[in-house]
């Protein structure tokens, strides 16, 4: 059943079911640390903590604690966005993009609506192209 829905659907219906309850869940996204937390810096919890934000929720209530210009630095400088996970981040885009208005007020996190994934995403293919060259100038392999 749960199948049937995007990874931001998802995420909307786990911070629909958390606004109705006492007791709030935490998620456990990341298995980068072993100490039972989420590290909030991998792809994998940066784009939870992106996707609760964009339902208005507070991903501190779910058990990350987010550093937005970290993440803001990541997402520019670190994350190679594939097919797959470009797709994704255009769910989570859109739904910012739905809040245009409230999301350009939040100086925590407006730079995503201006955040181009096309242009992030040639630079790391350039860069992925650069590293297989050198190595295979290194191995020296045709």
């Amino acid at each position: 059943m749960l199948d049937e829905y995007t990874r931001q659907e998802k995420v909307d219906r786990i911070c629909k079911y958390n606004d109705t309850q006492k007791d709030k869940l935490k998620l456990r996204v990341c298995y980068s640390i072993d100490n039972g937390s989420n590290c909030c810096e991998c792809e994998k919890c940066i784009r939870t903590i992106m996707a609760i934000k964009a339902n208005g929720s507070d991903p501190k209530e779910y058990g990350f604690q987010p550093d937005y210009q970290k993440i803001k630095y990541i997402m520019e400088n670190e994350i190679y966005y594939s097919k797959t996970v470009l797709r994704f981040w255009e769910d989570i885009y859109n739904k910012f993009y739905q809040q245009k208005e409230k999301f350009e007020k939040d100086n925590d996190i407006n730079w995503f609506l201006n955040l181009n994934f096309d242009e992030e995403n040639k630079r790391y293919k350039s860069l992925d192209r650069r590293i297989k060259r050198v190595i295979k100038r290194i191995l020296k392999i045709n």
